[in-house]
């Protein structure tokens, strides 16, 4: 597999930790291309209904924490096994 030169194209999730310790999924979306040297152009998807919803731009020391995805199935997948966790109490969704 060649090597990448950057992020562009890439499907992503973020993540937070709860006061549990547990990772919390936040944003996921797609790296639309890199706007300079260092930032990105990335568009965020609602987490409830999968539809497009803002773009930003990030430095990629922002993105350092990032999961990445070299393919919308292998993102898809990803979440979908998130969301089977249980959705009770405060640990709802995390994993």
């Amino acid at each position: 597999m060649p090597k990448r030169n950057n992020l562009e194209g890439l499907y992503f999730h973020t993540w937070d930790t709860s006061e549990k310790g547990k990772r919390e999924l936040v944003y996921q979306g797609h790296v639309i291309e890199q706007v300079e040297p260092g930032y990105y152009l990335v568009q965020l998807y609602s987490a409830l209904t999968g539809q497009p919803s803002t773009q930003h731009i990030y430095s990629i020391n922002a993105m350092r924490n990032f999961t990445f995805y070299s393919s919308a199935e292998d993102w898809q997948a990803a979440a979908k096994r998130w969301w089977k966790t249980p959705m009770v109490g405060e640990d709802a969704h995390t994993i």
